[in-house]
């Protein structure tokens, strides 16, 4: 056999290898970030900060057991590609409720971990809570999470079902249930919707997942990332490369106020994010920085201060 033959074979094997390593990591990303997973209540405590451990894992233990007393509506409806989404509906015991928040969590986590100590407060201020699960996670159904793409559709789905049931409504989110609540406010919703409480929300999916992934695969990241994005497209029909479903990109259309919330320690999505979003943000809003906290535990490390904040927020518009 010709010695050009060879090194033509051998620069084709070479090429086939490199394009498997990259379809191989192109599906790990995806799958890893964006196939559901096993969850518990509370979250795994592997690798967990002494701040998670010792302050945070305490308090929402004890406030969801404090949230059982409560009873709750159950409440199920169907998003646009029918997918069934669960949610809790928690009434106040007000006889004339002020209003409704609906309440999306982050990104492998559930709504009672995120919201059980703040909803007690909220309900004794007047205020009914509707706390929902996002598609793959928790109750709900769903193969694959959007990473807030899919799921500001599914927010809206949820407002089509309460919204002529309230005069105020207010959209509130941590991390991916933020940024799930700033897309969705960047489109035309209905009138009684009065605002947003953005919690360590982050500006771009893109920055946030470089963070879940092994740093060995930083070297092939962007091809992979390229492959990820679009086996995305084919699978779930949204594209998380794309500058168009970019927080940072549609916050410029929202129309409504914001309350801006974010821990200086937080590590999964730097405040950076929030900095970004307050300086893009056209409408009234305020950024508030929580000294030392780390990804959502503001609330914990100061929660007189926060609950104080949301509450003075819903209040006014």
């Amino acid at each position: 056999m010709p010695a050009y033959v060879i090194a033509l074979i051998c620069i084709a094997s070479f090429i086939g290898f490199v394009l498997l390593v990259l379809l191989a990591g192109g599906i790990f990303i995806f799958n890893k970030v964006f196939k559901r997973k096993q969850q518990t209540i509370l979250g795994s405590l592997e690798g967990a900060s002494e701040q998670k451990k010792n302050i945070v894992v305490p308090m929402r233990k004890e406030a969801i057991e404090k949230l059982d007393s409560y009873t709750y509506e159950p409440m199920n409806i169907k998003a646009d590609d029918g997918l069934k989404l669960v949610g809790r509906l928690y009434r106040t015991s007000s006889a004339n409720p002020k209003g409704l928040l609906v309440c999306a969590h982050g990104y492998n986590s559930n709504p009672l971990r995120v919201y059980a100590y703040i909803t007690p407060y909220l309900l004794e201020d007047g205020w009914d809570c509707l706390l929902i699960n996002l598609r793959a996670h928790a109750d709900s159904e769903g193969k694959y999470s959007g990473f807030s793409i899919l799921e500001q559709e599914d927010v809206r789905c949820w407002l089509t079902h309460v919204v002529d049931k309230y005069k105020k409504i207010f959209l509130y989110g941590h991390s991916m249930g933020a940024a799930t609540m700033g897309l969705a406010a960047s489109r035309p919703l209905p009138i009684n919707v009065k605002g947003v409480i953005f919690d360590c929300g982050f500006s771009n999916a893109k920055d946030v997942i470089y963070r879940v992934l092994p740093k060995k695969l930083m070297t092939f990241i962007k091809p992979m990332f390229w492959i990820a994005d679009l086996i995305a497209r084919i699978v779930c029909g949204f594209s998380y490369l794309s500058k168009n479903n970019e927080l940072r990109n549609n916050i410029q259309k929202t129309q409504l106020p914001f309350l801006f919330i974010h821990g200086t320690k937080d590590e999964v999505v730097p405040i950076e994010h929030g900095y970004e979003l307050d300086k893009l943000c056209p409408t009234e809003h305020t950024f508030n920085v929580f000294e030392g906290a780390e990804h959502m535990a503001s609330i914990y490390l100061e929660p007189e201060r926060y609950i104080k904040l949301v509450k003075e927020f819903i209040n006014k518009y």
